[in-house]
C-alpha cells in the first residue's frame, strides 16, 4: 500500500514539473473555458451586451499587460528606472529645480614602498693579502650567483601569479560576456511566448468587445436577427 501511494506521489510530482513548463498553455485553457462560461452559461438579461463588453475589455487589458511586462523586463536588463518615477524625476525637477550638490574635493598622496632585496658583500683592509683578496671575490661572486638564483625564483613567481591572475581575468570576463548576452538573448526573443500570448488574448477581446451586440443576441436565441444584418 505505501508503495502504491509512494508511486502516485512521484507520479504527480513528475506531472506537476512538466505542467509547470508551459504555464502559458494553462492559462490559455484557463481564459477559453471562463470565456465559454461566462458568455454562454452566465446570460445578461435581456440581451444585455455589457458584461461581454466588459470581458473584451478585460482581454485586451491582458494584451497590453503582456507588452508592459516585455518593456519592464528590457528596461530593468540596462538598469533603466520605470515610468513613473521617471515622470516623478522630471516634474520635481521642473517645479523645484535642480538640486544643488556641493562636493569637498581633497587630494591624497600615496607613496609606494619596496622592500628591497638585501646584498651581502664582502670588503677587505687596505692591508690584507692577495690570497684574503681572492677569498673575498669568490665569497661576492657566491653572493651574486645567489642573488641571480633569487632573482630568478622571485620572476617565476611573479610571472606564475600574473599568469594565473590574467587566467582568472580572462575566465570572469568570458562569464561576465556570457550572461549578458543570455540577458540579451532572454530580452529579444525569452518574452515572445508571453508576447503572443497577449496579442492572441488582446484580438479576441477586440473581436468580443466589436461583436458584443451580435454575441448578446445569438447566445439569448435571438440568431435570426444577427443573420437578416449579415
Amino acid at each position: 500500500m505505501k508503495f502504491i501511494i509512494h508511486a502516485i506521489l512521484v507520479w504527480v510530482i513528475r506531472k506537476g514539473h512538466w505542467a509547470m513548463e508551459n504555464k502559458l498553455f494553462w492559462w490559455n485553457c484557463l481564459f477559453a473555458i471562463g470565456t465559454a462560461g461566462f458568455v454562454f452559461f452566465w446570460r445578461a438579461p435581456e440581451q444585455s451586451d455589457f458584461r461581454i463588453r466588459t470581458l473584451g475589455m478585460i482581454f485586451q487589458l491582458i494584451g497590453v499587460m503582456t507588452v508592459w511586462i516585455d518593456l519592464k523586463d528590457a528596461t530593468s536588463l540596462f538598469g533603466k528606472k520605470g515610468i513613473l518615477l521617471n515622470n516623478w524625476n522630471w516634474l520635481k525637477r521642473g517645479i523645484l529645480g535642480r538640486s544643488s550638490i556641493i562636493l569637498a574635493g581633497g587630494c591624497t598622496a600615496a607613496s609606494s614602498s619596496g622592500s628591497a632585496r638585501p646584498k651581502v658583500r664582502h670588503s677587505n683592509l687596505p692591508s690584507a693579502s692577495e690570497l684574503e683578496r681572492i677569498k673575498t671575490l669568490e665569497k661576492n661572486a657566491a653572493n651574486v650567483d645567489e642573488d641571480i638564483d633569487a632573482l630568478y625564483c622571485e620572476s617565476e613567481k611573479t610571472k606564475r601569479d600574473l599568469t594565473l591572475a590574467i587566467s582568472a581575468e580572462s575566465s570572469n570576463r568570458q562569464t561576465a560576456d556570457d550572461k549578458l548576452r543570455l540577458q540579451i538573448k532572454n530580452i529579444s526573443t525569452g518574452n515572445a511566448s508571453l508576447l503572443l500570448f497577449g496579442l492572441v488574448w488582446l484580438g479576441i477581446g477586440i473581436f468580443i468587445s466589436t461583436l458584443a451586440p451580435e454575441i448578446a443576441k445569438i447566445v439569448a436565441g435571438h440568431w435570426t436577427e444577427v443573420a437578416k444584418t449579415i
